[in-house]
């Protein structure tokens, strides 16, 4: 692939990379900058070696070739928003979706963890009804652990979680809040 400014003329002439099966499709601007038109997703730790040739139209016909070596590094640890809310049912069975917490996509690899904290009520940790799944996703799933008695609203009728996602030494955290519906499961006689 080549472009030409004025005199000088670019020219891509090989490309190559670890960690993915396609190569996605690379384009050099008159300038000499690199750019993707793909919008393939590349993992940290992805490595690319691109050569490069560069030639002025002139008699003299002059060149000069360069290797670029680049290295993905990842994006900030991030949730798509900082506060979610939600309503359930009391009477949703056990394992039921209550939220899915969103990535940003770009920060979104496969060594990312999630871990839930009950931030309101003050609760022991063995009676929190919640769960969290989705670990290496881009996704955090909370879902109804329901231990004992499960929800009551009349009990408990809202709750805030804490939802921290970690990847090696960064943590993020976004908030959870759960409004508890009512079932009518104490209707008057």
């Amino acid at each position: 692939i080549g472009r030409s400014n004025d005199s000088l003329l670019y020219v891509i002439t090989k490309v190559q990379a670890n960690l993915i099966v396609s190569l996605p499709s690379l384009r050099i601007s008159s300038t000499g900058e690199v750019i993707s038109d793909s919008a393939q997703v590349f993992y940290p730790g992805t490595e690319f070696t691109i050569s490069l040739r560069v030639s002025d139209q002139s008699p003299f016909n002059l060149s000069a070739s360069a290797t670029l070596r680049l290295t993905v590094v990842p994006h900030d640890l991030a949730f798509s928003q900082q506060g979610y809310s939600t309503s359930v049912s009391e009477a949703s069975p056990l394992g039921s979706t209550v939220a899915s917490l969103s990535l940003d996509p770009l920060s979104a690899t496969p060594d990312v963890r999630y871990s839930l904290e009950l931030s309101e009520p003050t609760l022991p940790p063995h009676l929190n009804p919640f769960s969290i799944s989705g670990h290496g996703s881009s996704s955090a799933v909370v879902s109804l652990l329901s231990p004992g008695t499960g929800l009551n609203r009349e009990l408990i009728d809202r709750y805030v979680l804490l939802v921290t996602a970690h990847r090696h030494n960064e943590t993020v955290q976004a908030t959870l809040k759960v409004e508890v519906a009512d079932s009518n499961d104490n209707s008057p006689k």
